[in-house]
Formats: structure tokens, C-alpha cells, sequence
């Protein structure tokens, strides 16, 4: 539909611009937490089935239109109308395999107690970096 409508895709180009811009300036305005650390309370760990928390995780993000957005507005910037249908076919499998590869890690990650104490410490800086290189897309998307 998109290739078939030049006008359509420009609109789309520019309101995924403007989304990444404002996701950018949100992270930029990111605070440190306020109150006691994670640490210092210990949560109670929730122990589910591998499918329960893939199956929540997956829905979790496939039904969540910030993630459409946020891939739509990275999609436009490798893809333009006259890329092969094949082509934007290995972008999307490449998209969907390093998104789940990159959550996959994460969770693993983020589920150590010193990693979720280290970010609830210094996780703003993270956001605002994030920001720095969501107003970098954005801007690139409008460029292309």
C-alpha cells in the first residue's frame, strides 16, 4: 500500500519523525528515581511457566502501537519504494529476529538483582543518551 502511494508514505515518513523526536525529547527530560533503591527492598520473585512469560511478553509487545510506531519509523529509513519486496522481506525477518535476540538478552539481564539496583541508580543516563539518539533519527528520517 505504502509503495503504492507515495503521498501516504511521506505522511507516514514524517509523523514517524515526529514520534521518534518526541520519544527523544521524553527521555532527555528522564530524572533520577526518587525514594529508596530496589536493593534496599527486594521483590518478591515471580516464578511462571517459560510459555506463560514468553506468550505475556510477546502480546506485550506486539499489541503495544508505540512498538509499531517506533519499528514503522526505523523500517522507513532502510526502505523506500523501490526497494525489492524481498528485500524489505529480510529487513522485516532481520528486525523480528534482533528484536527478540535484544529482549531475549535483556530480560536475562535486567533480572539480576545488581543489574536492576546499578539501573534504578544511573538509569536516567541511559534515557537521556537514548534521547541524544532518538532526535538523531528523527532527524534523519526527515533527511532521507
Amino acid at each position: 500500500m505504502i509503495s503504492q502511494a507515495p503521498t501516504l508514505f511521506m505522511v507516514l515518513k514524517y509523523l514517524a519523525a515526529l514520534y521518534l523526536g518526541y520519544l527523544g525529547v521524553q527521555a532527555l527530560r528522564s530524572k533520577p528515581a526518587a525514594g529508596e533503591s530496589e536493593q534496599a527492598q527486594p521483590q518478591p520473585q515471580l516464578h511462571q511457566n517459560l510459555l506463560v512469560a514468553f506468550r505475556r511478553g510477546f502480546l506485550t509487545n506486539a499489541l503495544n502501537p508505540k512498538a509499531t510506531l517506533f519499528f514503522l519509523s526505523l523500517f522507513t529509513l532502510v526502505v523506500s519504494v523501490q526497494t525489492p519486496k524481498m528485500v524489505q522481506l529480510g529487513y522485516g525477518l532481520y528486525m523480528a529476529l534482533a528484536t527478540w535476540a535484544w529482549f531475549s538478552l535483556l530480560s536475562l539481564l535486567l533480572s539480576k538483582q545488581q543489574v536492576r539496583g546499578f539501573f534504578n541508580a544511573k538509569g536516567f543516563w541511559f534515557d537521556r543518551a537514548i534521547g541524544v539518539v532518538l532526535i538523531v533519527l528523527a532527524i534523519q528520517v526527515v533527511l532521507l
